[in-house]
């Protein structure tokens, strides 16, 4: 009997101690529940005092700013330089709490053969009266009482999903913006876009124009991390902010004098809006569904290559503002071109050194791709390049520099002449030929243009002249 009770009180004690265990749990989840739902609650009453206070300050007259010639591209016919650029991360979308008590309508659309399905608030549908600072504050203000923090939250799940770059983010919301207003609504698409974005981190802000017809009309205003070419511009607070790309009803950069050649704007932005666009890919976005094949003929060796690559991703290529050189070099291939390339040019690869094996694929290059100066002045990605015929020199050299860095998985760098660009590849072993240096690595040249096709050779015209070094990232 004694034993009976000595397991039954152990047994007692077990389950009271267990009892005990759960209550603790249970009260050290509640409580960090209340407490995340505090921070949630003083974020959103902190975000929502932003808003107030922007939307007061919207409401006061805009200040007046000088609309800026484009910027020329860069000129690299001065003393010898080397420069270099860095990735760096995009911006980390806050989060916001969801309203209570909103109506919700999806909306479906193609973005780059991309298959999108949003949910939005009913509500964030604007109708403004005109572009004045009073009809645009009191349009703000109705979209912070919506439940746009949705909007930005599937946004950013995209992002991660198709690993979607700023540039592609702004297009998406830009996308978005022609789903949700109908076609002439530009100024209700301007506000929204740039409430968006703002909102989600970016230093987005809005601008006034005036065009010849005297139309007036609310425009983006972008900040870049690197210089944007061919685009007209405007400065605010020692800042250079660019007139938005993507406009549908005129192009801004064919205007004349327009408002005294001004545009109207703010100096202090939204508070949370802090970020400037990366035009940075780190990955390939997943764009496309459509893979298009290409026969490549090789005049010389007299073969025929297929390569393959998704028109999606060039579409979203094709919308790219020009920019700094290592931006394209940086960028890396897709899978799809850089298997099919794999698969081309897997035979030269095979029992030969790394030095040998870019010989092959540099004489490969130059009879399977033929050169033409396009007299464009456009950059390409590399999968660009390769949807056309003919490719001058800096579209050479991005493409055979990111197929010898992703193949032979050596460092590459662009060597950028005066009035020519060529390719350096760094050699595990001492190669002999033009060489410069950069950071202790040693490039050197591997002209894709050159009918010679030889490592280490360079055109006589070019031989004395100053050169730029560009290079890429180091080999992890």
């Amino acid at each position: 009997m004694s034993l009976r009770l000595s397991v039954l009180f152990i047994c007692l004690s077990i389950f009271t101690n267990t009892i005990a265990q759960v209550d603790i749990f249970s009260s050290m989840d509640s409580t960090f529940n209340a407490y995340v739902k505090n921070m949630d609650d003083e974020y959103t009453s902190y975000t929502e005092k932003m808003d107030e206070d922007f939307y007061k300050y919207l409401m006061q007259d805009w200040d007046a700013f000088t609309v800026l010639d484009p910027l020329e591209e860069e000129s690299y016919s001065s003393e010898p330089q080397f420069s270099n650029t860095f990735l760096v991360k995009s911006v980390p979308y806050p989060v916001y709490t969801p309203k209570k008590n909103a109506f919700y309508e999806k909306i479906s659309f193609k973005f780059f053969e991309e298959r999108i399905t949003l949910e939005i608030d009913a509500k964030i549908r604007l109708n403004l009266k005109s572009a004045s600072e009073r009809e645009v504050a009191e349009g703000w203000k109705k979209l912070t009482d919506c439940d746009f923090g949705k909007i930005i939250e599937e946004i950013g799940l995209i992002k991660s999903k198709l690993h979607l770059n700023d540039w592609a983010v702004y297009c998406l919301v830009h996308q978005v913006a022609l789903q949700i207003f109908p076609t002439k609504q530009y100024n209700e698409k301007a506000l929204f876009i740039s409430f968006i974005l703002a909102h989600a981190g970016y230093d987005i802000r809005l601008g006034r124009i005036e065009d010849k017809s005297n139309t007036i009309r609310m425009i983006i205003l972008l900040p870049f991390r690197t210089d944007v070419y061919k685009n007209k511009r405007t400065k605010i607070l020692g800042k250079y902010y660019y007139i938005e790309p993507l406009l549908e009803s005129f192009d801004v950069n064919k205007l004349g004098i327009y408002n005294e050649n001004k545009i109207y704007s703010y100096k202090k932005n939204f508070e949370l809006a802090k970020a400037d666009i990366n035009l940075s890919i780190n990955r390939t976005p997943l764009l496309g569904s459509t893979v298009i094949q290409k026969s490549i003929e090789n005049s010389s060796a007299k073969t025929i290559s297929k390569i393959r690559w998704k028109k999606g991703l060039t579409d979203f290529y094709n919308t790219y503002p020009r920019t700094l050189l290592p931006i394209y070099l940086n960028t890396p291939l897709s899978p799809e071109l850089k298997e099919s390339l794999y698969a081309t040019l897997k035979d030269l690869l095979n029992d030969k050194n790394k030095k040998k094996a870019t010989q092959e694929i540099l004489k490969w290059f130059f009879y399977s791709f033929p050169y033409k100066s396009d007299e464009v002045e456009r950059t390409f990605f590399a999968e660009q390049t390769v949807l056309y015929d003919y490719s001058d020199c800096e579209d050479r050299a991005i493409l055979f520099a990111r197929i010898i860095k992703e193949l032979l998985q050596l460092n590459v760098a662009l060597f950028v002449f005066d009035g020519h660009v060529a390719t350096g590849v760094c050699f595990e072993t001492e190669v002999s030929g033009f060489s410069k240096s950069f950071n202790v690595l040693k490039y050197t040249i591997c002209d894709p243009s050159s009918k010679v096709s030889t490592v280490g050779y360079i055109m006589d015209e070019y031989s004395n002249n100053k050169v730029t070094i560009v290079p890429l990232h180091s080999v992890n």
